[in-house]
């Protein structure tokens, strides 16, 4: 059985970009997106499919490859950014859906949100690309300015 390419997207990475870009290279349904966006997926509803060559990748934001390697041959890819960029694109991309949203992240929420500054630098290597797991994943990109 063929692994299928386990796509990680950290936040403020490009992660849409790139799933637009596996889109392209694969065909859009042969991409599985497993994102708060469409819902997060149950691996056991999908291992048949996958392993009939239905999907070509998976998809997602948030800690895959504990998730599905269980169920399913994976090769991760994922890709990185500085800390610091990250924290402030994110930053900014809360203060402008605050915004956009019509007031859905009212000031005081995003200032709550702020909150999150301090472990926010290292959920990247603790939660969705483990500094013990470097040596499995395929790829991993590095975003840069």
């Amino acid at each position: 059985m063929t692994p299928v390419i386990l796509s990680i997207h950290t936040a403020k990475t490009g992660g849409h970009t790139l799933r637009e870009i596996l889109r392209q290279i694969f065909g859009y349904e042969r991409v599985l997106v497993d994102h708060p966006d469409v819902g997060a997926r149950n691996p056991e509803d999908f291992v048949g499919r996958i392993n009939n060559g239905h999907f070509d990748v998976i998809h997602g934001h948030e800690a895959l490859l504990h998730k599905w390697e269980k169920h399913v041959p994976v090769r991760p890819v994922a890709w990185m950014r500085h800390p610091y960029t990250r924290l402030l694109s994110w930053y900014y991309y809360m203060r402008r859906s605050s915004t956009i949203k019509g007031g859905t992240n009212p000031p005081d929420t995003l200032d709550n949100k702020i909150h999150h500054i301090r472990t926010m630098p290292n959920e990247i290597t603790r939660i969705w690309i483990p500094l013990d797991r470097f040596d499995d994943f395929e790829f991993i990109g590095l975003v840069e300015e």
